[in-house]
């Protein structure tokens, strides 16, 4: 007796659907009776090795969603990150002017270990040279100011940039 299995393709499977053969189970043996009659094991399908596609699996923080969520997902977590990045920022030149400029340098430590490629970085390296000029480490913020002027030489920090160590020397 021969029967013919109908299945739903999977939006997973793409190619094109192999032959179809069917691997017959052996009767079930009875369990307790002899008298019982054996129970028929309906054929399972068998794809040929050469046609079964491996699908990868999300990963579960990963759901499953449209481009535009993934988009806005993204944006949203580069917001929180220049939203952070701000913040640390603010700190760091409140620190500066309330004349910790050690504690400021250290804010901007901790900026660039998190954020080495952020978007506020030509900020941060400016807010450096304050600090360093502040902190009486001439050489350092010399050193700093030039690598400022390769970076982001059109930047407008720069005027400041550049006049950073003769201002912090006029002040008390």
């Amino acid at each position: 007796m021969t029967s013919a299995l109908s299945t739903t393709p999977s939006p997973a499977f793409v190619a094109p659907a192999p032959p179809v053969t069917f691997a017959r189970e052996p009767a079930a043996k009875a369990a307790s009776s002899p008298a019982s009659p054996p129970v028929q094991v309906a054929p399972r399908y068998v794809a040929p090795p050469s046609s079964r596609v491996e699908v990868p699996a999300l990963a579960e923080s990963e759901p499953a969603s449209p481009p535009q969520a993934r988009a806005a997902s993204s944006e949203a977590l580069a917001q929180g990150s220049i939203t952070e990045e701000a913040r640390l920022l603010r700190e760091a030149n409140r620190t500066l002017k309330g004349g910790d400029a050690e504690g400021a340098l250290a804010i901007l430590a901790l900026h660039a270990e998190r954020y080495p490629h952020g978007v506020l970085e030509p900020e941060r390296s400016a807010v450096r040279v304050f600090a360093l000029c502040e902190a009486g480490r001439r050489e350092e913020a010399r050193a700093a100011a030039n690598a400022f002027r390769a970076n982001h030489g059109a930047s407008p920090l720069g005027a400041r940039v550049e006049g950073a160590c003769s201002a912090a020397k006029r002040d008390p």
